[in-house]
């Protein structure tokens, strides 16, 4: 508790320090439930918006300095051919993937922290807004108001995803760009549960081989799949990830038995297909015999699918795989 105490109170005292420091930079504020703007600007226009956590935030009209707290926003930036000025360090490397920004993901701000964002860095990069995960921030937001409004998002359904698209197009001003990129989205989607012919169980896994999880019906990336093709993994008892994957028992998995497996693969963790075949039991999978598991490379599909453009790869990898008699090629 009292290191709580102490680090809310490091927290106001440096903020404090370096705005003083800055001199021009005036605090934005914070009343009840509702995010501010700079208080120096009286006739700075603002729009209003509404986060997943019911809080209403404001921000300047037609905001350019955007920061990204969480992949999810890094997914709609690209959608909308926009910049973010800054980022969460930990974003970098998948920022850098060609799904999204390329090489030019190196010249974006970085901010450092695990799991709190540093304060100065971000303070110093004057974000007109910021957007990160409900799960995340949430319980750092008054401290995060006091430099940027903070928009909080999450993503468990790809209605989610378009819905967060559109409303941080709206926000940015990029409506059309939004709309021309979720109607893409859907229409790829659609034309994939209208022509899927629901034959094959499939299962989407990550992780390291010492731990791994698996994204169930009530994820993103399984809500999605499961209205494509019979895709049998519930949260049930288990416990769950922040995203809705969990951990699945060899023995639980035998007793599925999915005819394909995807397994999302990572520069950054030991390689878990070679991890997995010195299981006994994952060689008795149907999938493993018929040697219908494929990895899905990080770089290839942009991560852990977190919005409309990643999720759009991850269903063409998937899709053309299990089905491509009927879909030789990803649909456009």
């Amino acid at each position: 508790m009292r290191e709580a105490v102490a680090r809310v109170l490091y927290s106001g005292l440096l903020i404090t320090v370096l705005m003083a420091c800055r001199g021009t930079f005036v605090p934005h504020y914070s009343v009840g439930n509702r995010s501010g703007v700079n208080p120096a600007l009286p006739t700075q226009r603002v729009q209003t918006f509404t986060d997943v956590t019911e809080t209403v935030v404001q921000v300047r009209e037609s905001p350019e300095r955007i920061v990204c707290l969480h992949l999810m926003c890094i997914d709609i930036l690209a959608e909308l051919d926009l910049e973010p000025v800054g980022m969460n360090g930990g974003l970098v490397e998948m920022a850098m993937n060609s799904v999204y920004f390329g090489d030019r993901a190196r010249s974006f701000g970085q901010i450092g922290g695990h799991g709190e964002p540093n304060l100065e860095q971000l303070l110093i990069l004057e974000p007109d807004v910021t957007i990160g995960h409900q799960i995340q921030l949430s319980h750092q937001r008054q401290t995060l108001e006091t430099i940027t409004p903070l928009y909080l998002m999450k993503v468990e359904t790809y209605t989610e995803a378009v819905s967060n698209l559109q409303a941080v197009g709206k926000m940015l001003g990029s409506e059309e760009k939004a709309e021309a990129a979720a109607w893409h989205f859907l229409d790829k989607f659609r034309a994939y549960r209208a022509k899927s012919p629901r034959t094959h169980s499939v299962m989407v896994m990550q992780g390291s081989p010492s731990r791994y999880f698996v994204a169930t019906n009530q994820s993103l990336v399984g809500s999605t799949l499961a209205e494509l093709t019979p895709y049998p993994w519930r949260l049930g008892y288990n416990s769950a990830s922040a995203i809705n994957w969990t951990t699945y028992s060899f023995e639980e998995i035998l007793s599925v038995d999915p005819d394909f497996i995807f397994i999302i693969n990572s520069s950054r963790a030991p390689d878990l297909i070679s991890g997995l075949k010195t299981h006994r039991l994952w060689q008795t999978l149907t999938a493993v015999k018929r040697s219908q598991v494929f990895a899905l490379e990080e770089d290839q599909i942009g991560g852990l699918s977190s919005g409309t453009r990643s999720l759009g790869q991850l269903l063409d990898d998937i899709m053309t795989t299990m089905y491509p008699d009927v879909f030789p090629e990803p649909l456009p």
